[in-house]
This record gives structure tokens, sequence and C-alpha cells, in this order.
């Protein structure tokens, strides 16, 4: 390249830029390049050059070049058309700048989201959990329960339970609703159950311990 031989074939390429290295006095540089174009493979070039100006290169950029297809060790780079050292420092500050900018209106935009969003949780942890609606009423706690047959023992902390009442078992993965169809105090049958006593009931579904047990109240 630095002997300008005349080619017999030019043509215009592109060379990638493997690596660039400075040498002493600033003045020189060590390019390793990969020079492709039509008609010619791509081919690995290890080049010493002036460095031109505020013109140069950094490891993987893209720079024009025209190559001699008969000779493509005998090439020159278009320096006219590689971009400025200050060009690409100001266009990088720019993106720098606008991406802090995306990223402040972006946390602002979280940030807005976040504040309905909060106070509707704020809301919502004061209502009933699950399926419950506000006519519902809290009467017990499982604090067993028997896979076969399905039975949960719930102890009563409020209010009373009555053979016929429907409830409402709440947890973390229970859902469900049932009539009570009969329980137990001490292994005998009971029509009712009042705060303090811990009865047995047939679940229709399996339930947890801690799940919540309401009693659901008609319109």
């Amino acid at each position: 390249m630095g002997l300008f031989k005349k080619m017999k074939d030019p043509v215009r390429g592109s060379a990638k830029v493997a690596s660039a290295s400075v040498l002493s006095g600033l003045s020189s540089s060590h390019l390793r390049l990969v020079i492709t174009a039509g008609g010619v493979p791509p081919t690995p070039i290890e080049v010493k050059t002036t460095r031109h100006g505020d013109r140069w290169p950094n490891e993987g950029d893209t720079i024009p070049v025209t190559v001699d297809r008969a000779n493509p060790q005998n090439f020159t780079i278009e320096w006219s058309a590689v971009q400025k050292v200050s060009d690409r420092m100001r266009q990088r500050e720019e993106r720098a700048t606008q991406g802090a900018v995306t990223k402040a209106r972006r946390e602002a935009a979280s940030t807005s989201r976040e504040k309905p969003e909060r106070r509707a949780r704020t809301m919502q942890s004061d209502q009933p959990t699950g399926g419950t609606t506000m006519g519902d009423q809290l009467v017990g706690t499982v604090t067993h329960y028997f896979g076969q047959p399905h039975v949960a023992i719930v102890e009563i902390t409020e209010g009373e339970l009555r053979v016929g009442d429907t409830i409402r078992v709440v947890g973390r993965t229970s859902d469900f609703a049932q009539t009570i169809e009969s329980m137990q105090l001490d292994h005998a049958p009971v029509d009712s159950a009042n705060i303090g006593e811990s009865i047995g009931i047939e679940m229709a579904e399996r339930t947890r311990e801690h799940d919540n047990v309401y009693l659901v109240r008609g319109d």
C-alpha cells in the first residue's frame, strides 16, 4: 500500500479493522485488516501507515478501500471517507446523552404508574381475599386437614357456624364454597359450633392449614 503501485484492475471494496495500534511517536500506526471486494476473496493484510490527521479507525470498524483484483496486497485506504475521531466522540456523547434522557423518562413513567398501583393495593389490602365479598364474615381458620376423608379441623374464632350454612374457604391455593352437611365436635355430631370450639367439617375440596373460613351471607 505504501508504495502506491499502479493497479491493473482497481475496484472499490471495504476493509474490516481487526486491530489498530499506535506506534512510537504517535505519527504512524499498525493496522490489521481483512479486505473484501467484488471478485476479491477476504484477504488478511497487515500494514504500517501514517495517521491522517483526525481520521483514524477503531477496531471493528469497516473502512472504504480501493484494491487491485490482480493483487489484493496492493490497495489504498480512502481516508477522506474514514470517520473523524472528533465526529465519533461527538456521536458517542450524543448517544450517551440520549440514553440518559430515555432512562430518566422511563423511570419517571414507571414511578407515575406505580403510584396508582400502590394506592390500589393499599385499598385492596383492606378487603377480604379470594372470592369473598363485603358481606362474608370470617368465622374460623383451618388448623388441620386430613386427606382421607377430606376433613378439615376448623377453629371458630368469631361468630357461629351451623349445619346448612354456606361457607367459603380461602387460602394461598384454596378458593371454593360449599354447604355444611354435617359437623363433629370431639367425634360427636353437632348442629352448631361457637367461638373457641374446633370442629371437623367434611370438605368438598382439599384445604390447607391456615386457610380462612368465611360464612357466606345472602343478599
